[in-house]
């Protein structure tokens, strides 16, 4: 399992990429992007074992990354990402 940091790392890296209109192409393949998504769920269940304290501290810059990546995204038209 990777750390709580590692994860919220992937994620903010994702939404960074998207942000920079995913520079590098052919750098980052489908398999790393299911990853970061992957990421972005553990994060929601460690989130859970975190204190309140920590919670508090964490809930607002992961909304935050959230947002920006709801705002970054565009619909897939039904064409299925396995296509990559």
């Amino acid at each position: 399992m990777y750390s709580f940091n590692n994860l919220f790392s992937s994620w903010e890296n994702l939404v960074r990429r998207m942000e920079s209109d995913w520079q590098l192409p052919g750098q980052y393949p489908i398999s790393a992007y299911i990853n970061d998504l992957d990421a972005r769920d553990q994060l929601q269940i460690a989130m859970g074992t975190l204190t309140d304290e920590a919670q508090a501290e964490l809930s607002a810059p992961l909304a935050a990354l959230d947002t920006r990546f709801v705002y970054e995204s565009v619909p897939d038209e039904g064409v299925s990402s396995a296509r990559g």
